[in-house]
């Protein structure tokens, strides 16, 4: 029953986390993950104390309170969005079971997690072998075709490096809890040094200004910043600092330069800076420009979709006819405040350390342009689970432990 249910765990986040071309759509419709969802209600008919199940509540409300805004504005209601929720939300629950219920081993999620990070970077090595020798490229879906800017397994280049980095990030919450001690890059670069290099290639020549932030996050949050460690990382600075003069320095230019101008809170010159990057950070500057605090959009919100339709409106000079907004504020535009505070809750209590806040920034960077019904959002989720639950089942035994060794000591002394 368990070997069982470890292949569903595997195929679950496999298909959750990875895309190819071959099993979609021209739209961008994963075939392989709606095919698993699918499934997935119909085993959960004979687990119902999986959909019952008391820890997993939290999500039927975040759920309750999109239906809630969906049937407020009937005249934006679509009934295959609504359903679409409803199969992440299903799988979700059910893999939550799976997790608690097999339970799922440190060894098999260590050889699940280990498994993507060689597949990605294998299939990465492969797309840009093929874009040098001017080959059709593998698993190809969108970006200009540079050797430098390809998507892997993901659906499109901007979401690889996010995946990566939560994948990196589940490896070493799997070291910490086998160890039992903190994490340190000084001494775990040597013992997971193939590992390192595979995630820094990855986070460094996948051509996203937003994966090279998301490395300098994980970097301050598991490197103590002491003369090792920065020999250790040396190589890499400059292996990639000649490799990206090489390419003008285009994606460190990007950085700096939508950093400077989000400063100035000026859409115009965020679109000069960068025309990707405003996407991501233009339309929640739109949002707090036009949100009214007495208005019940605000709170309960505006209706499926309101963020998407409204914002080829204000950007018409784009000429953009499908405008996809991220979780926020696409979120908290289209179903309000209150359901967006559920939704935090959620993502809290399932997915954040209590002793972390390091992983909600995280999370943030991760999902700020993953929408609710996506893969990017749902496999962050599930990955965040995972890493709470060992972490959570670590700090129990060490407390089990620690509670023996003291009636072992009284006893000892007592004799």
């Amino acid at each position: 029953m368990d070997k069982r249910r470890n292949k569903y765990i595997w195929l679950i986040i496999c298909s959750m986390a990875s895309f190819f071309t071959f099993a979609s759509s021209s739209e961008g419709m994963n075939y392989i993950l709606i095919a698993v969802m699918g499934i997935v209600p119909i085993l959960l008919v004979f687990q119902f104390r999986a959909i019952a199940n008391r820890s997993t509540s939290l999500v039927y409300a975040v759920f309750g309170t999109m239906l809630l805004s969906s049937l407020l504005h009937s005249d934006a209601f679509r009934i295959d969005t609504i359903l679409y929720s409803l199969m992440f939300i299903f799988t979700f629950v059910y893999y939550c079971y799976l997790v608690d219920r097999t339970p799922l081993t440190v060894d098999v999620y260590g050889k699940l997690i280990v498994f993507l990070l060689w597949a990605f970077f294998v299939t990465m090595v492969c797309q840009q072998i093929c874009a040098f020798l001017n080959l059709p490229i593998v698993n190809y879906r969108v970006g200009d075709q540079s050797t430098f800017k390809v998507n892997s397994l993901a659906s499109e280049p901007s979401y690889f490096g996010k995946i990566v980095t939560l994948l990196m990030i589940s490896y070493i919450t799997i070291r910490e809890v086998v160890s039992g001690e903190k994490y340190k890059l000084s001494n775990g670069f040597k013992q997971d040094r193939t590992i390192w290099i595979i995630f820094l290639y990855q986070m460094l020549f996948c051509g996203s200004s937003f994966a090279l932030i998301l490395l300098a996050v994980v970097l301050f949050k598991y490197a103590k910043i002491t003369l090792k460690s920065v020999m250790l990382l040396a190589p890499f600075v400059i292996l990639a600092t000649t490799v990206l003069g090489n390419l003008d320095l285009v994606v460190l230019e990007r950085v700096l330069k939508i950093g400077e101008a989000i400063l100035t809170l000026d859409e115009n010159k965020i679109f000069e800076a960068d025309q990707s990057g405003a996407f991501r950070i233009v339309p929640t500057i739109y949002y707090f420009k036009q949100v009214s605090f007495f208005s019940p959009d605000f709170w309960l919100g505006a209706g499926i979709d309101h963020t998407k339709n409204v914002m080829p409106t204000l950007m018409a000079s784009l000429d953009e006819h499908d405008f996809a907004v991220g979780l926020f504020p696409a979120f908290i535009w289209d179903f309000g405040l209150i359901a967006t505070i559920v939704l935090l809750i959620f993502v809290f209590r399932y997915g954040i350390a209590k002793d972390s806040k390091v992983d909600f920034l995280i999370w943030l960077l991760i999902v700020l342009d993953a929408p609710f019904n996506t893969q990017l959002f749902w496999i962050t989720i599930m990955l965040m689970f995972s890493n709470k639950f060992f972490r959570e089942n670590a700090d129990v035994e060490e407390h089990q432990q620690k509670k023996e060794n003291e009636v072992f000591i009284t006893k000892s002394y007592s004799s």
